[in-house]
């Protein structure tokens, strides 16, 4: 029997963080040890979030006419794909981020 052993908690597979995490503390049984969590990497979320905001920054000067239906109809695809891609992993901290930021972008800014 073989085993891999990893200094560091956390490493990168392509656009996937995987990390080692504790998991939760059962009443009876005590600690229940580890679990692998596979999360979008920082540098994946970053470069999704610029590309984003390159599009809603360039539309938003754009007439007001339909403002609305062009921002949608540009960035969908790109967060369609991007979720769609990300589906598999533990995510939903990144989106409920993302979310908010394109909020951010839209409505605040």
């Amino acid at each position: 029997m073989s085993r891999i052993i990893n200094n560091q908690s956390k490493f990168i597979i392509k656009q996937y963080q995987v990390g080692l995490y504790r998991s939760a503390s059962h009443t009876k049984v005590g600690k229940l040890g580890i679990k692998i969590l596979i999360k979008p990497s920082k540098k994946s979320v970053k470069e999704n979030y610029q590309k984003i905001a390159k599009i809603i920054m360039g539309l938003k000067n754009a007439p007001s006419e339909n403002l609305k239906e062009n921002i949608s109809g540009r960035i969908n695809p790109i967060i369609r794909g991007w979720c769609n891609y990300y589906s598999s992993v533990v995510s939903k901290e990144t989106f409920n981020k993302m979310d908010y930021l394109r909020y951010k972008i839209l409505f605040i800014n």
